[in-house]
């Protein structure tokens, strides 16, 4: 099964960000990179969580990403809060011409390390890479899909081999999901699982109800822990030194 961006699984993630801070988190520790008057370019934006954050930091965000779901989304959100330097747009990232913008931003980007070098060339000036910091990712491990994404250490190997100018950190954030009911929960497991195999399907399903905790919140009684290993990486543009 393909995980897909619906109406619920944008609910979760979006209260997950919410309850945790963790996008908000994630946007300080980058705040110090970015400056008012530079043009910024999120390839793969999804949601947007991270843009909405940095909007007030920066001159311009073009979000862009190639599902029309999340970009409809984003745009109902710019309009709602009334935010006028993002811009939402379908599109793939080798539309984007090189030295286009700033700053290329590419938070947990399904790219890999061959990938990279044709990503950091659209940036004028730098590159903000977010991406996980543990070979596995947390908010997956208990349906044993790994995603199709560059890890820390494979990003820092490929920087340190081809000369790039870069600074690493790491940081270790919660991204927990909170959950109405244990029927909610359940939806969300079967949203991200991709085993094909009934009875091992229904293992890991019941190995993912039993890690629910119970907060004794009224509106969120079930929680999901997950903290997040993040690897954040800025890269100076060649063009810029």
């Amino acid at each position: 099964m393909r995980f897909e961006w619906t109406d619920e699984t944008i609910v979760f993630f979006e209260r997950a960000s919410r309850y945790t801070g963790f996008h908000e988190k994630l946007a300080a520790l980058i705040r110090p990179y970015v400056k008012k008057g530079e043009e910024l370019i999120d390839v793969g934006c999804g949601l947007g969580r991270i843009d909405f954050e940095i909007a007030d930091d920066v001159k311009s965000i073009t979000a862009i990403d190639k599902d029309p779901a999340v970009i409809e989304y984003m745009n109902e959100r710019v309009r709602v809060l009334g935010v006028t330097n993002i811009v939402p747009t379908v599109a793939d990232a080798c539309t984007v011409a090189d030295g286009a913008y700033d700053i290329l931003l590419l938070s947990f980007f399904g790219a890999s390390a061959g990938d990279l070098k044709a990503l950091i060339a659209k940036a004028r000036r730098r590159v903000i890479l977010i991406t996980h910091g543990a070979d596995t990712d947390p908010r997956h491990s208990l349906i044993q899909r790994k995603p199709k994404r560059i890890f820390a250490r494979e990003a820092e190997t490929f920087f340190k081999t081809e000369g790039y100018v870069y600074r690493a950190y790491t940081a270790n954030l919660d991204f927990s999901q909170p959950f109405k009911s244990k029927e909610e929960a359940l939806r969300f497991f079967e949203y991200y699982a991709s085993e094909r195999d009934s009875e091992t399907q229904e293992a890991r399903a019941d190995l993912f109800m039993s890690r629910l905790a119970e907060t004794g919140d009224a509106v969120y009684p079930y929680l999901l822990p997950k903290p997040k290993d993040v690897g954040i990486f800025i890269i100076e543009s060649r063009g810029a030194l």
